[in-house]
């Protein structure tokens, strides 16, 4: 029998004693945790998702420490990778190792981070939960996505293009909404499946002059700074009248936006072979392997059909979307 150790200054043996399982993208992930908090948060970003996938089980430990007086509020980490090990790194109370080919990762934040749930969510749970799916079996593609049925369009571009925007649009006129700022193609097989985050839209302030509805909801600003650096606030889906969601669907159509200050919307073919490398520039770099994987499914994903979408008006691109879903482009 080995003796019971005594000394644990590295916390190995620390006990979590809240616990609850949660499936982000149809994959089971194991929570262990002191503070409800942590738990909270993450209902908030998977509750009511069901299990799709048997492999992998993700586990994940999240400690909170007390928040010291004066503390100043925790900085966005910074993210760094070698081999299998990914650190994100804030401060010294606020950090997180993930070893990618086992699917674990523990954290420590502070009671402060910890009640910052968006704060929390968007730069921990969130990061260290689709990093760790994507090493393992998915590519994550830069792009909002609507679909109808099944049939899905992917919207792609540099910040300021109008992805989310342009599916919001898509939504508000009958399609379904299934991301706004990054979806997954499923690695394993050639049917281009896609996995969404539906919950949320991350939206810009100026948003509500094209979105009357968002006005009402006066949401308020969220600490995250996505794309260029903007603020912007966050929706719950739920919250705004008249939008389906989709979790789960398949890519029909890539779509590279590009606006114009005026003109009609038009879509213009482009050769899979550049469409890959347009998203291929944005994957980032893991191991040899890993990357290979991703280049190869990226290719996959394009052999269909990708297109440049020249508009200047919301109404204009949504009735071109639409069409090239129903086959009528």
């Amino acid at each position: 029998m080995n003796p019971e150790p005594h000394w644990d200054p590295l916390g190995y043996a620390r006990v979590l004693p809240l616990r609850e399982v949660f499936y982000p993208l149809g994959f089971t992930l194991d929570i262990e945790t002191n503070t409800q908090a942590i738990l909270d948060a993450a209902a908030e970003s998977w509750a009511g998702s069901e299990s799709a996938f048997a492999d992998p089980t993700l586990r994940l430990r999240v400690v909170v420490s007390p928040a010291q007086s004066g503390q100043a509020p925790p900085q966005p980490p910074v993210c760094y990778a070698q081999g299998h090990l990914l650190s994100l790194v804030g401060d010294r109370d606020h950090f997180a190792v993930c070893d990618l080919d086992r699917g674990f990762a523990f954290a420590t934040v502070t009671e402060q981070a910890a009640a910052d749930r968006r704060f929390l969510r968007f730069y921990y749970l969130e990061c260290i939960v689709y990093v760790l799916l994507t090493w393992r079996r998915l590519t994550a593609i830069h792009a909002s996505c609507v679909s109808l049925g099944e049939r899905a369009a992917l919207f792609c571009g540099r910040p300021g293009t109008g992805k989310s925007c342009l599916a919001l649009a898509c939504a508000c006129r009958g399609m379904d909404f299934v991301s706004d700022d990054a979806v997954y193609l499923l690695r394993q097989g050639s049917d281009r499946t896609l996995l969404g985050r539906p919950r949320f839209v991350r939206l810009k302030e100026a948003a509500a002059q094209l979105f009357p509805q968002l006005r009402l909801l006066q949401p308020p600003l969220s600490r995250p700074a996505i794309d260029d650096g903007e603020p912007v606030f966050e929706l719950a889906t739920a919250s705004l009248p008249g939008i389906a969601t989709r979790e789960r669907c398949r890519a029909a159509h890539v779509i590279f936006l590009e606006r114009q200050l005026a003109g009609a919307a038009q879509l213009v073919e482009v050769p899979s072979s550049e469409a890959a490398d347009l998203l291929v520039r944005e994957l980032p770099r893991f191991s040899a392997e890993v990357s290979r994987e991703q280049v190869d499914s990226v290719k996959q994903l394009v052999e269909r059909g990708a297109y440049r979408l020249r508009y200047s008006d919301l109404e204009g691109a949504v009735e071109k979307v639409s069409a090239l879903l129903r086959g009528n482009a």
